[in-house]
Parts: structure tokens; sequence; C-alpha cells
């Protein structure tokens, strides 16, 4: 089974993005937020964002709030 996961990196100071707001939402007919979390101190999420039957074939999109 797959899994999606992020690293959000600030790539002019050459540190992780700590405690950016990451969204995934499902986009089918109509935009639903799926998942929300914060990057850790790596600047990575915890937990994947999405894994096993949760991630399937579809249009989706990510984003984030938040420096860097």
């Amino acid at each position: 089974m797959g899994r999606l996961t992020t690293h959000v990196l600030d790539t002019a100071n050459g540190k992780p993005g700590v405690g950016i707001a990451v969204t995934v939402f499902r986009l089918d007919g109509e935009r639903r937020e799926i998942v929300r979390t914060v990057t850790n101190l790596d600047g990575r999420c915890d937990q994947p964002l999405l894994e096993g039957a949760a991630l399937e074939a579809g249009r989706w999109r990510r984003a984030r709030r938040g420096s860097p």
C-alpha cells in the first residue's frame, strides 16, 4: 500500500519548515478537506497525510500555510 508524505524546507536558509500548516483536499466535484496537520521540527508531518485505502486514484490538492 502507498502513502503520501511531505517535507517542507526553507531553502533560502537551509532549514526545515517548522510549524507549517498542511492541508490535503479531495477534488471530486467539490473541494473536501481530508486531513489537516502541522510540520514538526524536521519539517515533516508525524504521520503520513494519506495511506492505505484512503490513498485512492483521484484529484487531490495539498496546500500549506505559513513561512517558508
